[in-house]
């Protein structure tokens, strides 16, 4: 695993249990300090509710904006509210996060289901040139110089990236999402970013349209 990644476990195996003979022994207990349980019982709130509340608030963009100094130093310091309502509210949000990072849970409008108008357009499989991408002909090899081998470890590369404005076509699906959930364009586009890009897994294939934010 990459040495920067960081991982937040909800639940932790009890010190006995990672000793325990029994493979069949499975107890877990809250991954809560001895000042979160006390929040949690008095918001009468779950250890979920909170781990959710804290996962929503870290991809918050205008949490890490305001926080980029701390972020980068340390570990993040999240916000308590005292409002049962307000952390519930949060905690909605990070669930839909948890679904979202989930790879293998099908999300309704984003995997699954009729699909939100801006996400149909996001990282479309495209053909240089138009027409239909064949695998069978290589097609869908990645040679565009993403990576290398280097003394048995594999180093990045700079790949081909071509960043671009939206298309009107794409603007419109934006901006049809944008009213559907009565936001501005404007901030719309903030959260997927101002400019767009096409990035190709060699010089045929390339995905078409990935935002700057996604």
């Amino acid at each position: 695993m990459d040495s920067g990644a960081r991982v937040s476990p909800l639940y932790l195996r009890p010190s006995e249990v990672e000793v325990s003979p029994d493979p069949n022994f499975d107890t877990l207990v809250p991954n809560l300090s001895a000042a979160a349980i006390k929040y949690t019982e008095s918001l009468n709130v779950t250890e979920r509710e909170l781990f959710y509340h804290c996962l929503s608030t870290t991809h918050s963009l205008a949490y890490r904006w305001e926080n980029t100094g701390s972020l980068r130093l340390e570990w993040p310091r999240v916000p308590l509210t005292t409002d049962r309502e307000t952390l519930l509210a949060s905690a909605e949000l990070g669930a839909q996060v948890a679904a979202l990072l989930d790879t293998e849970r099908s999300v309704p409008e984003v995997t699954s289901g009729r699909l939100r108008s801006e996400i149909k357009i996001i990282a479309v499989p495209s053909r240089a040139g138009g027409g239909v991408l064949n695998p069978d002909t290589g097609d869908l090899n990645v040679n565009a110089s993403w990576g290398r081998s280097q003394n048995g470890a594999i180093m990045p590369g700079q790949g081909i990236v071509i960043p671009r404005d939206y298309t009107p076509r794409e603007l419109a699906a934006i901006e049809e999402e944008a009213r559907a959930m009565s936001l501005p364009r404007l901030q719309t586009l903030a959260r997927l970013g101002e400019t767009t890009y096409d990035i190709y897994l060699n010089n045929v294939a390339y995905w078409k349209n990935v935002p700057s934010r996604v």
